[in-house]
């Protein structure tokens, strides 16, 4: 799926909420399929599911520099 395949299933309102989209190519598979499990075991988009999966990885990656002072 490519970025304007995405797009094309959004809400008008789901596009206002998301109004910065990132285009992205699969390049694995059983990730992706995994993605869409976990999209609908948690009812959530697959783009916020990656924002949550970022943002926790960037804090675990603030909390380690912050052990090594």
């Amino acid at each position: 799926m490519d970025e304007k395949e995405f797009r094309a299933t959004l809400t008008p309102e789901e596009l206002a909420q998301r109004s910065f989209i990132i285009p992205f190519k699969i390049a694995d598979v059983d990730a992706w399929e995994k993605l869409n499990q976990y999209s609908a075991e948690f009812s959530k988009p697959y783009d916020q599911l990656i924002n949550i999966a970022l943002t926790r990885f960037f804090d675990d990656i603030e909390a380690i520099g912050s052990l090594r002072l």
